[in-house]
């Protein structure tokens, strides 16, 4: 609610007060630590970038990009994003390629983010 009220430092000193972050006392299910939380992670990079900490942002979108079967794509999206706004367009351009890899085949509502994309690869602005 904070983020979509327009308060995204509110919204991620929430999330980050969130208790899973920190507990010691969940019992091993079997699931995977890359997927463990997925989403809030996702979520706490998206708020880092929008409050203007893209290093910690670019960090964790890193460490979701190849690990993550969700949101893999995404990350690879903010990170070209992150690295062209940086001036950085020769890893960009590498993170746009991987996200047009991924998403090659994406649901037609997502056409568009490939799309674009595949201008910033051409340098089309």
């Amino acid at each position: 609610m904070a983020r979509l009220g327009g308060h995204p430092e509110a919204a991620l000193h929430i999330l980050e007060q969130a208790s899973f972050w920190t507990r010691t006392d969940v019992q091993p299910t079997g699931d995977s630590p890359f997927y463990v939380h997925e989403y809030e992670r996702f979520s706490r990079a998206e708020l880092l970038n929008a409050v203007g900490r893209s290093d910690e942002a670019r960090k964790s979108y890193t460490q979701m990009a190849d690990n993550l079967f969700h949101l893999g794509a995404p990350a690879h999206l903010r990170l070209a994003q992150i690295y062209d706004h940086q001036g950085e367009r020769r890893r960009a351009v590498d993170h746009y390629a991987r996200f047009i890899a991924l998403w090659k085949h994406c649901d037609p509502q997502l056409r568009p983010l490939v799309m674009e994309a595949r201008q910033r690869v051409n340098g089309v602005h």
